[in-house]
C-alpha cells in the first residue's frame, strides 16, 4: 500500500482555470486546512477574471452609462479589484517556486539578511 495521498478533487463550483490551477496546486503540494481555503479562493480569483475578461472583450473597456455619459466598463475596475485580492491570497498560501523550492517569503527573508550582513561588514 502506498503513502502518498491522494490531491483533494477542485469544490465544485470552479471553472475550467480555477480547477486546472487546483488541480496543479493540490497534486504538487500537500495543503493544510487554512491553506486549502486560500487555494479555493484562488481558484476562484481566476474564474471571475476570466468572465470578467469576456465581459469586457464582449461590451469593450468603455461603455455608455444609465445618462449616455461614456464610462469605464465596471468589469474593468472590479478586474482590478479581483487581481488584488488575488495576489494577497496567494501572498498568503506562499507556495514555494517549483524550480528554487523557495516561497516569496524565503527570499524575502534571505535578501534581508544579506543586507544586514552587508551593512555589518
Amino acid at each position: 500500500m502506498s503513502d502518498t495521498k491522494k490531491a483533494p478533487a477542485p469544490p465544485a463550483d470552479l471553472a475550467e482555470r480555477g480547477a486546472a490551477f487546483w488541480r496543479e496546486v493540490t497534486g504538487s503540494y500537500e495543503l493544510r486546512s487554512d491553506e486549502t481555503q486560500l487555494l479555493a479562493e484562488a481558484c476562484r480569483c481566476l474564474d471571475r477574471l476570466d468572465a470578467l475578461r469576456e465581459a469586457v472583450a464582449a461590451d469593450g473597456l468603455v461603455v455608455r452609462d444609465t445618462r449616455g455619459r461614456v464610462a469605464l466598463h465596471p468589469a474593468a475596475t472590479e478586474e482590478r479589484q479581483v487581481r488584488l485580492l488575488l495576489r494577497l491570497l496567494l501572498g498568503q498560501l506562499d507556495l514555494p517556486d517549483p524550480a528554487t523550492g523557495e516561497s516569496d517569503s524565503t527570499r524575502r527573508g534571505r535578501a534581508a539578511a544579506e543586507a544586514r550582513w552587508r551593512r555589518a561588514s
